[in-house]
């Protein structure tokens, strides 16, 4: 009986595991996806590449940013349109690309760039580094 328990909890934890890894990369309601993102990190920096084909110009994206989060928002130029047909029909429309990242450090958002080339946003945020002064007696 205890050894079954134990096998019973070892499922839940990888199923559980399997929602956080598998959920869908869009949101009906909203009718947008989540873009995809490479988030790395040097000694000074941390550096988040976003796919976001469809977009035309820096002017349709929205970047909220704080210490511990960045949130993107872009408006795409055209419709991706998704369908399903089968047993359960489904056509959905994205027009949009919306994804809330928690950031690997605290980073400094006053001192954030961002640049857009071909579909690509870049965004570059300074790692915050506290110094203390310890006083020696």
């Amino acid at each position: 009986m205890w050894r079954s328990r134990r096998i019973s909890d070892w499922i839940d934890e990888v199923f559980s595991d399997l929602d956080e890894e598998f959920r869908p990369l869009w949101n009906e309601s909203e009718r947008c996806l989540e873009p995809l993102v490479d988030i790395s990190t040097t000694e000074d920096e941390v550096i988040l590449t976003v796919d976001l084909p469809c977009v035309a110009s820096k002017e349709d994206i929205s970047l909220n940013v704080s210490e511990e989060s960045l949130e993107v928002k872009a408006i795409m130029h055209r419709t991706l349109k998704w369908e399903k047909w089968g047993t359960v029909q489904k056509d959905i429309g994205f027009n949009s690309f919306r994804k809330i990242l928690r950031l690997p450090e605290k980073v400094d958002p006053a001192k954030a760039n961002a640049k857009f080339r071909s579909g690509i946003l870049t965004v570059t945020l300074p790692r915050v580094r506290k110094k203390f002064n310890v006083k020696i007696e």
